[in-house]
């Protein structure tokens, strides 16, 4: 059965290209195939661990990051609307987030004039940068993005989000209230009824919800860096903070061994359950950004169950052939090749990194361009050059137990030269 089910995921899932099928089915298999690239890239790209390391930051992070918001709130007057909706947000944190408040006052009450300054401002922001900046790795190996933020942009960005976090906080959470209460109370002047009514009052009640929805949507959009759909963004959002809501009712009401705790650990006993809902929100962010890089490629796998058995004879006529475009085309793009050629991702990928390796082609502006040695490559040249690429000395095995063969494939390389069908890349008939 788990054969079956293995030889499924790995093959049959792939083999196939979507846009053949129709109807419910199509719908049914596109979403088996991104929740099974969300759990397989969950597990390859070791997001336990990475949601491990995020909690240590979050913990190192938290009191300047609230001091922050305080500083901030408190200089447009709303200290204490701050801390009542993050009391409310997370209200079964509510011991923790108390003894954080008195942390953070601290922190403040030292700063000259109840303004963060000097060395208070450096460990703060510091604090916070290692945290983002981590985020952003983590999310930048999960969408294979090799190029960081530059730091002209990770301070520019960063201090931004800083700023303008606690402030959207306060006026979108006053806001949503507002507009539940009033929404609310014109429902009931309306000539509706009762079944209608409940209707639009359940619709009403997920308004406050949306904040989770928007803050997921935002993180995934924002943290990589990369250009992310907003559709893909929007739906790991959503999902991402319903599951969240459902853990964290979950938590409030399901705490085992929440008295144990109080009795082992005293008034600490709020910091190993305050740890593990950092942890599990951390798991679940990471589990959503997986599923955003699914959703917006999931297209770029069919055929990989094919892919994995390619051939050596295979991925070197692929990477002639793709050298002959890029010397045609001049520039060419992964994307490209993926959607106009239906190239699989997992093939194409190892293929072009090798190429620009081998200094066949140079990475640019997102894509890649051929080098000046490609221009002038024949066939045989980029043959040699992606055989010999690597080590071809080793000292466990003598020379001379070699030479026979060594003698026979230069034999065979010179007739391959030699061939009147050897002829430069540039040269070969475009039939693209």
């Amino acid at each position: 059965m788990f054969e079956k089910l293995k030889n499924y995921f790995r093959y049959e899932l792939w083999n196939f290209p979507l846009n053949q099928e129709k109807g419910f089915r199509r719908v049914w298999i596109k979403w088996v195939r991104i929740i099974y690239l969300s759990i397989r890239g969950y597990v390859q790209d070791k997001c336990s661990l990475s949601a491990s390391s995020l909690t240590y930051y979050t913990v190192m992070s938290l009191v300047p990051v609230l001091a922050m918001g305080f500083a901030i709130a408190r200089g447009f007057g709303y200290n204490e609307a701050f801390k009542s909706e993050l009391l409310l947000r997370f209200g079964q944190q509510q011991i923790a987030l108390v003894e954080l408040f008195k942390f953070a006052e601290a922190f403040l009450d030292q700063a000259k004039g109840g303004v963060i300054a000097g060395v208070g401002l450096v460990v703060l922001f510091l604090a916070v940068v290692f945290l983002l900046n981590n985020l952003e790795i983590i999310f930048n190996h999960i969408w294979g993005i090799k190029s960081v933020r530059s730091w002209r942009r990770i301070l520019s960005d960063y201090f931004s989000l800083m700023l303008l976090t606690p402030i959207l906080f306060v006026l979108a959470s006053s806001g949503t209230v507002f507009v539940v209460k009033y929404l609310g109370s014109g429902v009931e002047l309306l000539p509706l009824s009762p079944r209608i009514s409940g209707v639009i009052y359940f619709l009403i009640q997920l308004i406050p919800y949306g904040l989770f929805w928007i803050f997921y949507t935002f993180i995934f959009l924002f943290m990589p860096n990369t250009k992310v759909k907003f559709s893909s963004a929007c739906i790991a959002g959503i999902f991402t903070g319903c599951l969240y809501l459902l853990v964290q009712w979950a938590y409030i009401y399901f705490q085992v061994g929440a008295a144990r705790y109080g009795a082992i650990y005293g008034k600490l006993a709020a910091l190993p359950l305050f740890l593990v809902w950092i942890q599990t929100s951390w798991f679940l962010t990471l589990f959503g950004a997986e599923l955003s890089h699914a959703h917006q490629t999931y297209d770029e796998h069919e055929f990989e169950g094919k892919a994995l058995d390619a051939s050596a004879n295979f991925k070197k006529l692929l990477s002639l052939w793709i050298t002959h475009l890029a010397v045609k085309k001049g520039y060419l793009t992964k994307s490209l090749l993926i959607h106009r050629y239906q190239i699989p991702s997992l093939l194409l990928t190892p293929i072009l990194q090798n190429l620009v390796d081998c200094n066949v082609l140079y990475e640019a502006r997102d894509g890649f361009v051929p080098s000046a040695e490609a221009m002038e490559m024949k066939v045989s040249d980029l043959i040699g050059t992606l055989d010999f690429k690597g080590e071809n000395d080793f000292p466990f095995i003598k020379s001379k137990e070699l030479s026979c063969f060594e003698t026979a494939l230069e034999l065979f390389s010179k007739q391959i030269e030699s061939s009147p069908d050897n002829i430069r890349i540039s040269h070969v008939p475009n039939q693209i």
